[in-house]
C-alpha cells in the first residue's frame, strides 16, 4: 500500500483508468473526515490515520489518497473484504468521540465512510471523485478553522496562565465501581481528570481548548505534568484507596513520571491504574510497550481506554499486556442482545477476563442491565455517580 501526496489528482485519475482495463477485485474506502469537527480535523490526526490504514494494508496493492480538506480515499486490490471492515473500525474508534464517527447514544454513523466495489460501481466512485478533486467543491473555512479559535499566540498565553493558576478546582474525580445484581454499587476506583471547561474558567480565557487537535495533545501533555505534581504533593487527597490517571504514553516515558513514582512512595503505597487511550497505543506500538513495561516495574495497572464494541472485539490482551479495558456503553447494540455481534463481544470479554472490563458512559439503568448480560460488573458513569451519591450536585 502506497500514500500518493504528489501530483494526487493526476495519480487518482491514472488509477482509475487502470482499473477500467483490470478484472481483478478492487474497492476503495472514502473517509469523510473533512465533516469532522475542528478538534479532529487536523494534521496531527491525519497522520495517524494513515499509519495505521499502512500498518492494516502492509504488503497489499493498493494506494491511499490524503485530500486537502482531510478526507482520505483507499484503493484496494484485493480479495480480503475483512480488511476494508478492520480499517472502518479502527478508524472509527481513532474518531469515536466526534458524532461523525458515533453519536452520544453509541450509534454508528453511516456517513464516516462509504465503502465502493469497484467492479460494480467504478462510474459512480469516478463522479465522486471529480467532484471531491474540484478545488472549488473544498469550503475555505474548512481549511482554515483548524487554527481559528486556539492560534499558537493563545497557546503561549495560556501556558503562561496554567503555570500560575492552581488547578485544583477544575479537578474531578469519578468512580468506578463493582455493581452485582440486586447489590450495592462498591467502589473499586476513582478517576482523576481535569474538568476542561472549567480550567478555562479559572484562566479566564474565553477559548475552546478542542479547537485544535496539535494544541489540544499539547496542552493536556503539559496537564499530566500538572497533575502528577498535584497528586504527589497531596497523596492522601486522592488515594482512597486507588485512583486512575489519563497519561499519555509520552508521558509514561518521560523522566517526571518517574519522578512522580518516587515522591509517591516516599509518602504512602500508591495504588495507580494508568489510562492510556487507544488511539495513542497506535500512534507508536514501541513507545507503548516502552510505557506498559514500565507501569509493570512500578507495579501499576494499565487500563486501555477508548474501546467501542467493534474494535474491542479485534484485541489481544495478551499481545497489548494491558489489566483493565474500558468499553463505552453502545444503546444500540443492547437493543438485541441475541444478536451475532453481542455474542462475538460476550466471548471477546470472557476472554479478556469479566473483572477486567469496564462499561463506561453508562447513563442509565438499561446500561447497567446491558454490561451483566455481557459479563461485565465493573461501571462508571452518571448512573454510577446517582446510585453512589444521589443529591450531588457536581456533574462528572
Amino acid at each position: 500500500m502506497q500514500i500518493v501526496k504528489d501530483s494526487l489528482s493526476k495519480r487518482l485519475m491514472m488509477e482509475l483508468k487502470h482499473i477500467k482495463l483490470d478484472p481483478t477485485p478492487h474497492y476503495a474506502l472514502h473517509f469523510h473526515f473533512n465533516r469532522l469537527t475542528d478538534e479532529f480535523r487536523s494534521d496531527f490526526h491525519t497522520k495517524i490515520a494513515l499509519n495505521i490504514l499502512n500498518d492494516l494494508f502492509r504488503g497489499e496493492a493498493g494506494y491511499t489518497y490524503p485530500f486537502p480538506n482531510c478526507d482520505i480515499i483507499l484503493i484496494y486490490n484485493g480479495r480480503q473484504r475483512e480488511l476494508l471492515e478492520r480499517a472502518v473500525y479502527q478508524l472509527r474508534y481513532l474518531f469515536m468521540d466526534d458524532p461523525l464517527a458515533t453519536s452520544k447514544k453509541g450509534r454508528e454513523n453511516p456517513d464516516f465512510c462509504d465503502v465502493y466495489d469497484l467492479k460494480s460501481n467504478l462510474e459512480g466512485f469516478r463522479e465522486m471523485c471529480e467532484t471531491l478533486l474540484n478545488p472549488e467543491d473544498i469550503p475555505q473555512e474548512a481549511q482554515e478553522a483548524s487554527g481559528r479559535e486556539f492560534s499558537p499566540n493563545g497557546l503561549v498565553k495560556f501556558m503562561s496562565q496554567l503555570e500560575m493558576v492552581d488547578i485544583a478546582p477544575a479537578i474531578r474525580q469519578q468512580p468506578i465501581c463493582a455493581i452485582q445484581p440486586q447489590k450495592q454499587a462498591q467502589p473499586f476506583f476513582n478517576e482523576v481528570y481535569v474538568m476542561m471547561q472549567h480550567l478555562t474558567k479559572l484562566l479566564e480565557m474565553n477559548v475552546n481548548i478542542q479547537s485544535h487537535a496539535g494544541l489540544f495533545d499539547y496542552i493536556t501533555e503539559a496537564l499530566d505534568r500538572h497533575m502528577m505534581t498535584l497528586i504527589a504533593e497531596t497523596p492522601e487527597a486522592f488515594f482512597r484507596p486507588a485512583v486512575s490517571l489519563n497519561l499519555h504514553i509520552s508521558s509514561i516515558n518521560s523522566d517526571r513520571f518517574e519522578a512522580f513514582c518516587e515522591a509517591l512512595r516516599m509518602q504512602i503505597k500508591p495504588s495507580l491504574v494508568a489510562e492510556v487511550h487507544v488511539a495513542d497505543v497506535f500512534q507508536n506500538m514501541d513507545a507503548f510497550y516502552r510505557a506498559a513495561e514500565r507501569l509493570k516495574k512500578q507495579k501499576f495497572r494499565l487500563c486501555l481506554d477508548g474501546l467501542t464494541n467493534d474494535s474491542f472485539i479485534q484485541l489481544d490482551r495478551e499481545a497489548l499486556g494491558f489489566d483493565l479495558a474500558k468499553l463505552r456503553w453502545n444503546a444500540d447494540m443492547a437493543a438485541d442482545l441475541g444478536d451475532e455481534k453481542n455474542t462475538a463481544l460476550k466471548e471477546a470479554v470472557k476472554r479478556c477476563g469479566n473483572n477486567r472490563m469496564i462499561l463506561c458512559r453508562a447513563e442509565s439503568k438499561e446500561a447497567i442491565a446491558y454490561g451483566h448480560a455481557l459479563g461485565i460488573t465493573l461501571f462508571q458513569g452518571r448512573i454510577v455517580d446517582k446510585m453512589l451519591n444521589p443529591d450531588a450536585t457536581i456533574v462528572n
